[in-house]
């Protein structure tokens, strides 16, 4: 919403913000009867998301950015994978259990490598980063 906020069109923050509410309300009373809690959390997820595209969608009309919508398509698809890996993961031992999912955040690290998220300066800086970080631990 940075554009309605840079070109002082703050007029339309009150219309996307009762909007999302009226729809969260709408929502609860849909949802809550059928799921409970899980009801509530899904419609204030979805009041919320329908706020942030209509804030998004405004800014935008009056504060043109250029989002890399493929790069955050991609953290989101490497996210969403690594999240369903963390519900896969089960083990009695906690120090087994938190050492794998230690292990998730070389999978989504490795995720982003392998969907293309790093652009090659970035890689370069990367590599650059973990060799001086293992080149300090070799020299103590």
């Amino acid at each position: 919403a940075i554009g309605m906020n840079l070109k002082k069109k703050t007029i339309y923050q009150p219309v996307v913000v009762g909007t999302a509410a009226i729809i969260n309300l709408f929502l609860n009373r849909v949802f809550i009867p059928r799921w409970g809690i899980l009801g509530a959390a899904s419609s204030t997820f979805i009041s919320f998301l329908i706020m942030a595209v209509g804030a998004n969608q405004i800014s935008q009309h009056f504060y043109h950015i250029r989002y890399q919508y493929k790069r955050i398509f991609i953290i989101i698809t490497a996210f969403a994978v690594t999240l369903v890996l963390s519900f896969m993961i089960n083990h009695n031992n906690e120090l087994i259990l938190f050492i794998l999912k230690i292990g998730l955040f070389y999978v989504y690290f490795f995720s982003l490598v392998l969907f293309g998220f790093f652009r090659r300066d970035e890689k370069h800086k990367l590599q650059k980063f973990i060799s001086d970080i293992f080149k300090r631990n070799t020299h103590e």
